[in-house]
């Protein structure tokens, strides 16, 4: 399901609204896990990774515990997550219905219907475990989907304070940015439309580079005029705030090449 067509799908939506493309990430990373497991499920499910705060515990085909930033969770019927077993790690399917889920506020990024969820032996599906061949070609597919995301949001935020300003006082600032934005265009587009299998960490960092720039543009140049509340523009303030500080640090991931933080 990660192929060309997808991924510019997603960054068109993405410049669009970042929470629609968030769920529409999740849920492709859902099916393709049960397709790469060479499973079937009818319906609608998300997916979400091991969080720091996570406790759930897999004991002879039930689960127990808490689960952190579950996205879309309210649109879908089901879901996919990690849990440990006593010695492995394994994914399941969890019905929506066997757990008891809690809306969390994220300020920002409120089109990602996100929920924290508790369980008390719910039973579950097990799809198989972490050394699967068909697991990392997923996780890798999933990564680029955040950096996609991050790219359209990235462009979209640069549009809105370059349409904002002309001050030449700031031209050095933003054509800096803007070349740094090209430049990881380029990236993204070799991965896409050549398959050139780079790194994901390096382009993940180089993502977060940029929009971190951004964020500090705006706050530098902006009034009440741009983000007023209830326009694109400030959801879309609100978005670059949540997604510069979301997913791992970048150090961590460039050092580990199967950093699961996501």
């Amino acid at each position: 399901m990660y192929n060309k067509n997808f991924y510019y799908e997603l960054l068109t939506l993405a410049q669009q609204d970042l929470g629609k493309a968030h769920l529409h990430q999740h849920f492709t990373t859902a099916r393709s896990y049960v397709t790469a497991f060479g499973s079937s499920i009818d319906g609608t499910g998300t997916w979400s990774g091991q969080k720091n705060g996570d406790t759930l515990v897999y004991n002879n085909g039930t689960i127990t515990g808490t689960k952190q930033w579950v996205s879309g969770l309210e649109l879908c019927d089901w879901m996919v997550t990690r849990v440990n077993t006593s010695n492995d790690c394994v994914f399941v399917i969890i019905d929506k219905k066997d757990i008891i889920a809690t809306p969390v506020s994220t300020q920002g990024m409120e089109g990602t219907l996100t929920v924290h969820f508790t369980c008390n032996q719910a039973p579950v599906r097990v799809l198989g475990s972490l050394t699967d061949p068909g697991v990392m070609p997923v996780f890798l597919g999933h990564q680029w989907g955040f950096i996609t995301n991050q790219l359209g949001l990235s462009m979209a935020a640069y549009k809105d304070i370059n349409n904002y300003t002309k001050n030449i006082a700031f031209e050095y600032t933003k054509n800096k940015i803007r070349l740094d934005l090209e430049v990881f265009n380029l990236l993204w587009t070799n991965q896409v439309d050549n398959k050139s299998d780079q790194p994901w960490q390096v382009v993940y960092a180089f993502a977060k580079k940029v929009l971190a720039q951004i964020v500090q543009l705006t706050t530098e140049l902006t009034g009440n005029g741009l983000y007023e509340t209830n326009l694109p523009s400030h959801q879309r303030f609100q978005d670059m705030l949540i997604y510069s500080v979301h997913m791992c640090n970048t150090s961590g991931a460039i050092k580990n090449i199967t950093n699961w933080c996501v």
